[in-house]
């Protein structure tokens, strides 16, 4: 990226063996610039630092700070809410097994039966054992009836 960022310049590296930091520094300064995403420029800083190495210099350029997303999720009402609009058994279990088990839409749809053990109530994922979604001396709820989710 930096070799192409130069060329698109119209500019040369003197020795592209022998490249100094303050093209690095230049490149840096130049991504950040344009906005480039701060994973981004950590990626092709990290690329750099490899060739740097590999050429036997030292590039010591700090990436961005990343900032950390906020997860969006449910309250246990929203929760309960969700469950208590769901009119079909199969909506009603794909709903409850995300929500109890963090699963994505695709996850649950990728589920086998093989992942499921109805006898016990649980399921597997990634080989990682979630336990029963209700206690075995539970009746069993019709969906509109709603479920305890502690």
């Amino acid at each position: 990226m930096i070799l192409k960022w130069y060329s698109h310049q119209n500019r040369r590296w003197a020795d592209t063996l022998n490249p100094d930091r303050k093209h690095a520094v230049k490149y840096y300064d130049i991504l950040l610039k344009e906005g480039k995403k701060a994973s981004t420029i950590a990626n092709i800083l990290f690329a750099l630092k490899h060739y740097y190495d590999f050429i036997g210099k030292e590039l010591n350029l700090k990436p961005p700070k990343q900032t950390v997303k906020q997860v969006d999720f449910l309250t246990i009402m929203e929760a309960k809410t969700l469950l208590y609009k769901i009119d079909s058994f199969r909506d009603y279990a794909m709903v409850l097994v995300m929500l109890y088990g963090g699963l994505r839409v695709s996850e649950v749809c990728n589920l086998d039966r093989k992942d499921v053990d109805l006898h016990s109530r649980s399921f597997f994922r990634n080989s990682f054992l979630f336990p029963p979604l209700v206690h075995a001396d539970s009746e069993t709820h019709h969906p509109n009836d709603g479920i305890s989710i502690s």
